[in-house]
């Protein structure tokens, strides 16, 4: 759900899965089973994720404030080159996304595009790159690669579409005009630009003289209306 405080609270419940927080302290329970030993060191491992949301989520300083929280704790090199944590990767779908709503509720197109944002562990993201490579092409992570003649090469089946691209930080999502690159007015600001547009409309003369043919006609008919019911009226009276 996209509503109130529910991609916040989704996106801390991921990053803490994807990095579970060490005591670093031994339990005092020191005659545990191998069996047990095992099942403490699977639940202290990262478990991915992999959540469909807004584009513009990745702009907000709630994500950003998210995904940094223990980004370093468990390795120094875990950051990249803009300064971005390395176990965030982001798919940019190859076409947006088209949403079916309940009757009665949702917009009939988005107002947004809707981006995957992913959360692997470490030791599994160089895998993972390696995996979507194999499955959409060798150009289909990172930012794309013109052709020396400018066009842009084919995908896997020789189709001219751009594939699914994998991409690591908020910078090439932004080159590739994946997220915003404005910030959106608050509601008060964009109240006000309906009120300038809907003021601006009224003043236009082509405006004004529409909405007086409209009164005309819709004047015009509820006179005809009257009358055919005073017609109607009048014929029964003579009939008695």
């Amino acid at each position: 759900p996209y509503s109130e405080d529910h991609k916040e609270k989704c996106m801390q419940f991921a990053i803490n899965q994807l990095r579970p927080k060490q005591t670093g302290k031994m339990n005092d329970n020191t005659h545990k089973k191998k069996d047990d030993t095992k099942s403490s060191t699977n639940d202290h491992q990262g478990k991915p994720f992999f959540i469909l949301m807004p584009n513009y989520c990745a702009c907000r300083n709630h994500y950003r404030s998210s995904i940094m929280q223990n980004a370093t704790s468990k390795n120094k090199n875990a950051m990249n080159d803009d300064s971005e944590p390395l176990d965030i990767m982001y798919v940019v779908p190859s076409k947006p996304y088209e949403y079916d709503h309940p009757e009665g509720t949702g917009k009939d197109i988005a107002p947004f595009a809707s981006i995957w944002y992913c959360g692997i562990p470490l030791d599994k993201v160089d895998a993972v790159k390696e995996a979507f490579r194999r499955a959409y092409g060798t150009e289909s992570v990172g930012l794309p690669v013109k052709s020396r003649s400018g066009k842009k090469r084919q995908g896997k089946h020789g189709s001219m579409t751009m594939p699914p691209r994998l991409v690591s930080n908020l910078a090439e999502l932004k080159r590739l005009n994946a997220v915003p690159t404005v910030k959106r007015p608050n509601p008060r600001q964009r109240k006000k630009a309906r009120m300038t547009k809907a003021k601006d409309l009224m003043l236009n003369p082509n405006t004004l003289r529409g909405i007086k043919l409209d009164f005309c006609q819709q004047k015009a008919q509820n006179v005809g209306n009257k009358s055919k019911i005073n017609q109607k009226a009048s014929s029964k009276r003579k009939r008695k």
